[in-house]
């Protein structure tokens, strides 16, 4: 049995969660910590949603939208490092086993790209040691924590945790992205403005313009089957990475709207022409943080811009929502659409940390350097496919 089984056998025991131990991570107060297959998340799901409605907010670990896309990449080794007290559920830290075992990496998805995971407000510090101890047990060499937020409580207990214990970090991957703050102004003046407003005007003459939202009594259904459709049509349904595309990724993208629509932590909006949409956007709500999830249109307007259009039209929505405090773009840094019109940034990078306190030892040196390697293969790759692919319209 490889390295990867039995630390698996000993944590997971096939779906069963692991029995629980009781250290003390505090001078006073003692927590409770176990390993939690993601086949079993469900028995936890009021817990998870309770701590996801108070903590720093991250919606893809609401479970409206972490079952389905557990289910959409399902993996042996996901599970999750879970840790209570006596007032309940403190944090919940989702993750996988990597490089045959000796890596556990924070959870996130091609669908998700936001790492912090939840923890209750203030017990950051607490959280975290909790995790170390856990992972310590089961052998794990270091922690990779991907996609963290520099300003996020989780991110600065965990730098605070490296230093207190003067255990070895690596950084990788710093960038900045596209959000958008309260208060901010959108980059609509001069020629940029004058240029819109001169689309959505020849735009108007080919057909009455309104439109639609969910928040305004759209009926979801309608609304999910206008994205799809909308977003099938496009070059994401010809190069087969549209929702629709698959019956998997169709039944994940139906449940998540279904399940955050009904919490009110989803809407859809879309910009009609005449009674056919031309685009439609997906934002996902969680306390004071709204994620700009996913955007399509009509390639054949592409001239008109009416990804952009619609993209205007939600931003000032967002703005004028004051209950929200910052919406991610969910975008590349440096994207060519939304890097225009929003001009905050929010800085995320990812974190490599030794388990064992002091100096690296040999193994988590070789792992920094596997894992260097690996992100230049990942970024050459990347860009031998960018190279091959057609250019998608321009539209959005």
């Amino acid at each position: 049995m490889t390295l990867e089984g039995l630390v698996l056998q000993r944590a997971a025991m096939s779906h069963a969660p692991r029995d629980e131990r009781t250290p003390r991570t505090g001078a006073t107060t003692p927590v409770s910590v176990r390993w939690w297959p993601a086949g079993a998340w469900e028995t936890l799901e009021a817990d998870i949603a309770g701590l996801a409605d108070i903590s720093a907010p991250n919606i893809f670990l609401d479970p409206g939208f972490a079952l389905p896309a557990r289910d959409l990449y399902p993996a042996n080794d996901l599970g999750a490092v879970i840790v209570t007290d006596a007032q309940g559920l403190l944090a919940f830290i989702p993750g996988r086993l990597r490089w045959i075992a000796h890596v556990f990496q924070l959870w996130t998805t091609p669908v998700g790209n936001y790492g912090s995971p939840l923890v209750r407000p203030g017990a950051e510090a607490l959280a975290v040691k909790a995790l170390f101890s856990q992972l310590a047990e089961m052998g794990i060499t270091a922690l990779h924590a991907p996609l963290l937020d520099d300003d996020h409580p989780f991110t600065q207990a965990l730098i605070a945790h490296a230093s207190e214990t003067a255990s070895a970090m690596t950084r990788f991957y710093r960038h900045e992205r596209a959000v958008l703050r309260h208060g901010d102004a959108l980059r609509t003046h001069g020629g940029i403005g004058k240029e819109y407003r001169r689309l959505i005007r020849r735009l108007a003459e080919t057909g009455a313009i309104t439109r639609l939202s969910t928040r305004d009594n759209w009926p979801l259904a309608t609304a999910i089957d206008t994205f799809l459709a909308l977003e099938k049509a496009g070059w994401k349904g010809r190069s087969g990475t549209a929702f629709a595309a698959r019956l998997e990724t169709r039944r994940f993208f139906i449940a998540v709207c279904e399940r955050l629509g009904a919490q009110g932590k989803l809407s859809i909006d879309a910009m009609m022409r005449d009674d056919k949409a031309v685009a439609a956007a997906i934002t996902l709500r969680a306390g004071s943080r709204a994620w700009f999830w996913k955007i399509t249109y009509d390639e054949e307007l592409a001239r008109f811009s009416p990804g952009v259009q619609a993209t205007l039209a939600l931003s000032e929505a967002l703005l004028a929502d004051e209950t929200l405090v910052l919406t991610d773009s969910c975008a590349i840094s440096g994207h060519p659409m939304i890097d225009r019109i929003w001009s905050a940034r929010m800085a995320l990078e990812d974190y490599f940390v030794a388990v064992a306190p002091g100096a690296p030892s040999a193994r988590f040196r070789l792992l920094v350097a596997a894992e260097t390697s690996h992100r230049r293969l990942r970024e050459r790759a990347k860009r031998f496919i960018k190279r091959s692919k057609p250019a998608p319209a321009t539209g959005a």
